[in-house]
């Protein structure tokens, strides 16, 4: 397959399902932040802090929770107001270094790489811009990764005042080590100068639904529905509220409901995505929606308890579909090879109905399972 046909089809998959492009990319972007109470409150006190001066803000999250999409999005904030920036992705550096890439990121020439020069100079640089109304921000991502040395020379960045505040506003984003880092004696006197902090959950079974829906709108979708309410609960069940999988278990449900010839993604479609990943051992045990709820009335029922007993046995039924489906299922990377008119295989066309009983069968048995 030629790569402009692979490209073709790519863009055809999307477009089936009404949108205009992938709403799903691994990649950070801010186009598609998330507008969740927990992401709006990060970006309004970020927000704050910046504008009012107060130095050092610390956000944190577990990897995959949407940080560094968050940072690039309050970076084109700071954009569209002409505010200073420079953003710090590589963590590895010493105090000097960490200094050096500071500067060369606000475009502030470098004539020495000794310490004493480079805080001189750039002092003098956010004096000069303070008085044209500037408040220039430094984002650290990936800070649990800095040394304890280099994370307590960051005081000399925030020693940077006057009567008005901070000449300089450091913004730390890590995963939850970072939090502990902090904790250390060594930096006391920095986690005293924190004024801000914000925290990312992972995501509520409500939120997950909320969250996908947000993204194909992004993408131009038109709201009609494209994951069925069993399907989210199931993709929620495998991805446990992290935004990281859920974008790569939705994207290749799509491309698994596109191959099947459906527009609306099921919970077959949905395991299939996660069996690819080798998620398959350890679902989170979800709540059966009733399809008469939206997700916002189902996320409210109580989550039904197994029955201890019949614990082994359900793990038992599981497991044994699982090993059903992988055996009538070829792996996805083959159905390029087909023929016809379906994307699919012969063998895969006659193992669908298999899938869906499977699916179906799931659903029985944690049904059967639970009181």
């Amino acid at each position: 397959m030629s790569a402009m046909n692979a490209s073709s089809i790519y863009e055809h998959l999307f477009r089936s399902f009404g949108l205009d492009t992938n709403p799903f990319k691994s990649s950070p972007d801010p186009r598609f932040l998330f507008p969740g109470p927990a992401y709006e409150t990060a970006i309004a006190e970020l927000m704050f802090g910046m504008e009012s001066r107060r130095g050092l803000m610390v956000l944190t999250g577990e990897a995959g929770t949407g940080k560094t999409t968050l940072a690039r999005y309050f970076l084109q904030w700071l954009k569209d107001r002409h505010f200073s920036s420079s953003y710090v992705f590589h963590t590895h550096l010493d105090a000097s270094e960490l200094f050096e890439v500071i500067l060369r990121d606000f475009d502030i020439p470098v004539t020495s790489t000794k310490k004493s020069e480079l805080l001189g100079t750039l002092l003098h640089w956010l004096e000069a811009r303070q008085r044209e109304g500037d408040s220039p921000v430094v984002i650290i991502d990936e800070a649990q990764a800095l040394s304890i040395r280099t994370m307590s020379e960051l005081l000399q960045l925030l020693n940077f005042e006057n009567a008005k505040g901070k000449l300089l506003q450091v913004i730390l984003v890590g995963q939850p080590e970072l939090e502990e880092k902090l904790r250390r004696p060594e930096l006391r006197s920095l986690r005293q100068r924190i004024a801000v902090r914000c925290r990312l959950p992972l995501l509520t079974l409500e939120q997950t639904s909320e969250y996908i829906s947000s993204r194909l709108r992004g993408a131009g979708g038109s709201g009609q529905e494209t994951f069925s309410l069993e399907a989210v609960q199931v993709l929620y069940s495998f991805a446990r509220g992290i935004p990281r999988v859920i974008n790569l278990l939705c994207e290749h449900s799509l491309i698994g409901a596109y191959a099947d010839g459906s527009t609306i993604v099921s919970p077959a479609n949905a395991r299939r995505a996660a069996a690819e990943f080798d998620l398959v051992d350890e679902p989170l045990m979800t709540l059966n929606m009733d399809l008469r709820l939206n997700p916002r009335e189902a996320a409210k029922l109580p989550v039904p308890s197994v029955v201890p007993e019949k614990q082994d046995a359900l793990a038992v039924e599981l497991k044994s579909i699982d090993e059903t489906l992988a055996a009538v299922l070829p792996p996805r990377g083959n159905s390029e090879k087909s023929t016809g008119n379906s994307p699919l295989r012969a063998a895969e066309q006659e193992a669908l109905p298999v899938a869906v009983a499977a699916a179906e069968a799931v659903e029985l048995i944690l049904f059967c399972g639970t009181i």
